[in-house]
């Protein structure tokens, strides 16, 4: 997979959500990291999906288990990914690919959104041993679901440009 600039559009996400308690803490230090509001309030997730389901997970297969691999082995693991939505879901639900990625572009990491529930998004996450996934409710506010404990934090709104 390319890891240059992907067209299609950005997403921003809006730096609270409001009605929704934030929970302040987790118990791996992913997700501690995730938390911290440089890192996710403004994160940009880019994809060519013209509009989106109504509530949907965004997983990726980059880095598994917290541990940085080389560019070759997270594009297989993204195409593992690929290959069990597709094997799971057939064309019975959507997919897209999306890529999320630091506001200045230093860190990208290509992945999946998908329409599913919330328990076989963190099945996925779990299978491809990530520490989290996100998730985006039905009124688009977007969550930060560690995948060991279920635990979900809050992280503002999903907000297509």
């Amino acid at each position: 997979m390319h890891l240059g600039r992907p067209k299609g559009r950005a997403v921003t996400i809006a730096p609270k959500c409001q009605g929704l308690r934030k929970r302040r803490w987790f118990t791996t230090k992913f997700i501690d990291y995730m938390k911290n509001e440089s890192a996710y309030s403004r994160a940009i997730f880019e994809t060519a999906q013209p509009s989106f389901p109504e509530a949907f997970a965004i997983i990726t297969a980059y880095n598994p288990d917290g541990i940085d691999h080389a560019v070759e082995e997270n594009e297989a693991f993204n195409r593992l990914l690929q290959r069990e939505i597709t094997k799971r879901h057939h064309s019975s639900c959507s997919s897209f690919e999306i890529t999320g990625k630091s506001v200045c572009g230093s860190h990208k990491e290509p992945g999946w959104g998908l329409s599913c529930s919330l328990e076989e998004a963190i099945d996925l996450g779990r299978l491809f041993r990530q520490e989290a996934i996100f998730w985006i409710n039905t009124d688009k506010s977007l969550h930060l679901v560690d995948v060991k404990t279920r635990e979900q934090t809050c992280i503002g709104k999903f907000d297509p440009l």
